[in-house]
């Protein structure tokens, strides 16, 4: 009887093994998943703020050149007119 009742445990035991290391495996496989995505969602941020630098240093040069223009035009007098 107890020889049955320990092969009955250490079945019971290399079942539930098995299915635990399956859910580990899933578990695994899950994370690598999460990461990929995270790795994504960061190589996104980065370009996203790198667009962002570019863009405020365009608006930089622009407004720089905006002054100069309105500058050399008092320096001038010359008359700027806007034509569609």
């Amino acid at each position: 009887m107890q020889q049955q009742l320990n092969e009955m445990a250490i079945r019971f035991f290399c079942y539930f093994d098995q299915k635990f290391r399956g859910v580990d495996n899933r578990f695994m496989k899950q994370d690598r998943h999460i990461d990929g995505l995270y790795s994504l969602i960061d190589s996104y941020a980065k370009q996203l703020e790198m667009k962002e630098q570019e863009n405020l240093a365009g608006n930089a040069r622009v407004a720089r050149l905006e002054a100069w223009v309105e500058q050399l035009v008092g320096q001038s007098g010359a008359r700027l007119e806007l034509h569609d």
